[in-house]
């Protein structure tokens, strides 16, 4: 297939009494091209050894040609000479993946459809709104605070589709999702001066989403019901925030200081980069060994911290300038798991990691009782129960073989354990589960002006 996406888009700009408004409208046209089957929610063309032979039991027909129109709304009021409000508005309309547009999957040993991408589906559209004041301090710095909301709509998610005998058993992308986001920033910038410039950005975002309808559907009445009556497929998150900060800082020295030899100043032109960066780690949904209704993202991955570097020096020569730098990523060496489920062999492999660990109390609030539905220690005779700690999901062993758990060992050997988390159960793929270890990178950068 050959996809076609284009753009066309008109802006104006009104000003009054100081007042500047940039109004605009775009037009987004997406065609994901060729032809797509047509087919009944329940067809047998899916069942059992037709998948290989698809266009001899389904019709096709060609894809939906799709025209959106995104209207944008910039407004600028101005305070006093050093400070402005300001409100933003626009629609955006993001470009599907294309996995999810043309791909049939089936089974090699029984040539079953157990999915089929949605190339109609609309593209998913964000409407966005943000309000923020600016102000210039001592001609140096700008202040920079903004409130925003986010409404996301038309996301796809896949559904799975089930006849009566299940023969027919598979998924399809409908775009059943939808999220609110909505949060505050506050930045400060420098971009003039001598020796230092960059900025720093804290942003707090809380969001909060869910879906229509259900993952699963039947056309036999009772069971549909029977599911239905037992999901909670439109269980709406909680607003979860997830707060971000960055900075960029870059500290530089003057072309031309310090003593001469040449023509070159050894101590000119210098640059160190520092660029940060601290997340809030993302929610899970944590049941122990069975799922209980009602229990979502009670716990939370440990909070991401990194620090990049890079060193540079240039060096002039008439017509050629030599740039030396050092790029160093993950500076510090912070050693952290790399996500929920990395190195881990399997669900069992999982489930271990997250068992083992000492969490907190209010993890089990909305289980049968407030209480874990599960141990986390056991001795030789069976005997055991659920010790509460302060871990988090992506803490890990730090040093020496696993040992597990004995709450009946004495006090100084539960304190040697508590330090170096040996009742951490790893995951069994180490190489996988810690995937950003420090990285040096020295290279040179030629500047030939002609």
């Amino acid at each position: 297939t050959n996809p076609t996406r284009g753009a066309l888009y008109i802006q104006d700009k009104f000003e009054y009494e100081g007042m500047i408004a940039n109004v605009g409208l775009r037009m987004d046209y997406s065609h994901a091209g060729g032809e797509w089957y047509v087919y009944d929610t329940y067809t047998s063309a899916f069942e059992s050894g037709k998948a290989e032979n698809l266009d001899n039991y389904l019709e096709k027909e060609p894809t939906e040609r799709v025209i959106n129109l995104s209207p944008r709304l910039g407004i600028s009021f101005p305070i006093t000479v050093n400070s402005k409000l300001y409100f933003n508005y626009g629609h955006f309309y993001s470009t599907p993946n294309p996995y999810t547009l043309f791909n049939v999957r089936y089974y090699n040993s029984n040539e079953r459809v157990v999915r089929i991408s949605s190339p109609n589906n609309p593209l998913p559209r964000t409407v966005a709104y943000e309000m923020g004041y600016e102000h210039n301090l001592f001609d140096m710095f700008l202040v920079r605070v903004a409130g925003y909301y986010k409404d996301v709509s038309d996301q796809p998610l896949t559904v799975t589709y089930v006849n009566r005998t299940g023969s027919v058993n598979y998924s399809t992308y409908e775009p059943n999702s939808y999220e609110d986001i909505r949060g505050f920033e506050l930045s400060l910038s420098k971009n003039r001066g001598d020796w230092v410039q960059g900025f720093v950005n804290y942003t707090y975002m809380v969001s909060q989403w869910g879906r229509f309808g259900y993952r699963r559907y039947t056309n036999q009445n009772s069971e549909q019901r029977e599911y239905e009556a037992f999901e909670d497929d439109n269980y709406v998150t909680k607003p979860v925030p997830r707060p971000y900060a960055r900075a960029n800082v870059d500290f530089f020295s003057p072309r031309e200081i310090g003593p001469e030899f040449a023509g070159i100043y050894p101590l000119g032109e210098w640059r160190l980069t520092l660029l940060g960066s601290y997340s809030a780690g993302q929610y899970l949904t944590w049941t122990g060994l069975g799922s209980i209704p009602g229990v979502r993202y009670n716990t939370q991955w440990k909070d991401f911290y990194n620090l990049d570097l890079r060193v540079s020096k240039n060096f002039d020569f008439d017509f050629i300038r030599v740039q030396f730098l050092v790029d160093i990523s993950n500076a510090l060496n912070i050693k952290r798991m790399a996500g929920p489920y990395y190195g881990a062999n399997d669900g069992n492999d999982w489930i271990a990691y997250m068992s083992s660990l000492h969490l907190p109390e209010e993890t089990f609030e909305d289980f049968p009782g407030g209480e874990p539905t599960y141990n986390n220690w056991a001795d030789e005779n069976g005997n055991g129960g659920y010790v509460y700690g302060d871990d988090e999901p992506g803490d890990y062993r730090i040093e020496g073989a696993y040992i597990p758990w004995d709450d009946n060992a004495p006090q100084a050997q539960k304190d040697e354990w508590e330090k170096n988390k040996s009742y951490i159960n790893m995951p069994n793929h180490e190489y996988f589960t810690f995937l950003n270890p420090r990285d040096i990178y020295y290279g040179i950068k030629l500047t030939v002006e002609l």
